[in-house]
């Protein structure tokens, strides 16, 4: 149960962090340069073929988190870069002086109300309904451990699904930052 509620609670951190930036702005100062982009990992994640494999399945067993973890972890780092992209973004609109902070708050509620960003955001987190059923077997003793181990990579394959939302939602974030540099007559990068 533990287990579950924690992939849960991992997901739902995923997803509401590409709504962070539209709901609050951060404390953090805007970096000076372009941030980097993360690059998407080509991790050998756990197949269901691993399940097969007494060894293989008991250590992943043993430490369900882990895999989650290595499964979530380029959309934590996507949404760590994408934020501060779109604070230099923000920066850079401010510093052209077309841009104040009234704007910057109207801009985030704009962010909330278009209809892309809504319906993918709707997408992703309802992954995290699909992701519940699994995710509770996972620590679930009584159930085979065969069964147990389908359901940690079924739970990896959402948030898989989770990391390309993810993606989508912050270039849709990108492409109303491109939208409104243009309608200020700003420049951006």
């Amino acid at each position: 149960m533990r287990t579950g509620l924690k992939a849960a609670g991992l997901a739902l951190a995923l997803l509401s962090g590409s709504a962070a930036l539209a709901q609050e702005q951060s404390e953090a100062p805007a970096p000076v340069a372009r941030p980097a982009p993360p690059q998407r990992p080509d991790l050998p994640l756990p197949t269901e073929a691993d399940c097969e494999m007494p060894a293989t399945r008991d250590a992943l067993l043993a430490d369900p988190e882990t895999a989650m973890q290595a499964a979530s972890r380029y959309a934590m780092e996507l949404n760590a870069y994408s934020d501060q992209l779109m604070e230099w973004r923000s920066e850079q609109l401010l510093r052209s002086g077309r841009w104040t902070q009234d704007d910057k708050g109207a801009f985030g509620m704009r962010i909330l109300q278009d209809p892309d960003f809504g319906r993918e955001l709707e997408a992703g987190l309802g992954l995290i309904g699909e992701m519940m059923e699994p995710a509770m077997k996972i620590g679930d003793t009584s159930i085979a451990p065969v069964e147990r181990c389908r359901s940690l990579i079924a739970v990896q394959n959402v948030l898989q699904r989770i990391s390309t939302s993810v993606e989508v939602q912050w270039g849709i974030i990108d492409r109303l930052f491109v939208a409104e540099a243009q309608r200020v007559g700003a420049t951006l990068e």
